[in-house]
């Protein structure tokens, strides 16, 4: 393994080889998360805390250089005003849950949040999205999502309208029944999942995921959005479509509904 690359499980061996860190992935129990660590592993790209419950959060890791990746999976962060490195392009929490929510850098280009454990300080989250400018990817996934989040300001744009450089947003695996607030948006990939939706608005994507839903009725709009190219409408309770006018449209699944009138231009594809 090239050492301008390798991986280090154990702070204390990562220090030993301090130039040459460029990820870093800590278990429980762990060490103390030592400020003059941090500072010592100055070239260091990516960090993944596995495990455990993180009481202190030192400065060095708030200001460090170079990080562009962190990663927390199954932590408890029992943490109150931390800051997280200003370059970070890349933030991921899976079964996390928090004592408070950090500021999101301006420079994040995907965010994933995944697990129950967050509760309601997602909400934090939706609220801190429009500091990320430069988002592209965020993902909500298997979270107990019900609704989005409305902004603070009723007069204000929707949250995820004011990202401009959004382009996938996976919502999978909640239990959203409603999804207009994203209507005023346009995505290249939307994933809506696994979720309990039974009506489908007008949406914007390239590609659109809504599979596995309680879906009985489309918005006639969704079908003659130019750009839609694929849709994703198995495993719901359809038993019919709206005329279709999908210009670019390269794949529609049907599969596993009881759809019993196809629009015109589906019978052949049907058989």
């Amino acid at each position: 393994m090239n050492k301008s690359t390798q991986t280090y499980y154990e702070l204390n061996k990562a220090l030993q080889a301090s130039e040459s860190v460029r990820t870093l992935i800590l278990h429980l129990p762990g060490d103390e998360l030592s400020n003059d660590a941090f500072q010592k592993l100055s070239r260091l790209e990516q960090i993944e805390f596995y495990n455990r419950e993180i009481t202190n959060w030192p400065e060095s890791l708030s200001t460090h250089p170079s990080l562009k990746k962190m990663v927390f999976k199954n932590c408890r962060l029992s943490l109150k005003n931390w800051q997280l490195p200003a370059q970070l392009e890349s933030l991921q929490f899976e079964r996390c849950s928090f004592t408070s929510t950090p500021s999101l850098p301006p420079q994040l280009k995907k965010l994933e949040i995944s697990g129950e454990e967050a509760g309601d300080k997602l909400n934090e989250f939706f609220q801190k999205l429009e500091q990320a400018t430069e988002l592209e990817h965020l993902a909500i996934r298997q979270s107990g999502l019900k609704k989005l989040p409305a902004p603070n300001d009723k007069k204000a744009q929707s949250i995820l309208k004011k990202l401009s450089k959004l382009k996938k947003l996976d919502l999978s695996r909640n239990r959203l029944k409603n999804v207009e607030e994203l209507s005023a948006s346009s995505f290249q990939q939307l994933d809506l999942s696994h979720n309990r939706l039974r009506h489908l608005p007008e949406l914007h994507a390239r590609t659109l995921i809504a599979s596995n839903n309680k879906i009985n009725s489309i918005a006639t709009s969704l079908l003659q959005v130019p750009d839609l190219f694929e849709l994703d409408l198995s495993q719901n309770k359809l038993e019919a479509l709206p005329p279709l006018c999908l210009p670019q449209l390269n794949r529609l699944d049907l599969t596993h509904t009881p759809l019993q009138t196809w629009p015109p231009g589906l019978e052949r594809s049907r058989q």
